[in-house]
């Protein structure tokens, strides 16, 4: 779940992203896995979903310890860069601020980091 203020708002990245809400100091936790809130899905389970649902999963979700991690809050509007401004720690569970963000800027994070064997390229 979210523990600073955002917002989302149009994106110059990707249609719609996450903007910070207030100024965020390097280091500070943005993001931390809440269980009850958010979810930890097997794939296992994954796979036996309907198509449209399966989709849907896999564009709001990121791939840790091959299990899916879906996120209940505005945390899947978080776009894609190559110099993100965040970024989460080795377990996956917990997402930080790598750098001094200014309010109404865009919270990004590179991908990479948060889907295992990535089946494609971003932008």
């Amino acid at each position: 779940m979210l523990k600073v203020k955002t917002y989302v708002a149009p994106s110059n990245i990707d249609n719609l992203g996450l903007f910070a809400g207030e100024d965020i100091q390097n280091g500070t936790l943005i993001w931390e896995f809440t269980e009850g809130f958010d979810k930890i899905l097997p794939m296992s389970e994954f796979e036996k979903l309907h198509p449209v649902e399966k989709e849907y999963i896999w564009h709001t979700s990121s791939i840790h310890n091959g299990k899916l991690m879906l996120y209940f809050d505005n945390t899947t509007f978080t776009n894609h860069s190559y110099m993100p401004n965040t970024s989460n720690d080795e377990t996956g569970l917990k997402g930080y601020a790598i750098k001094n963000i200014k309010k109404n800027e865009e919270l990004t994070q590179d991908y990479r980091e948060l889907i295992e064997n990535v089946p494609y390229n971003f932008k």
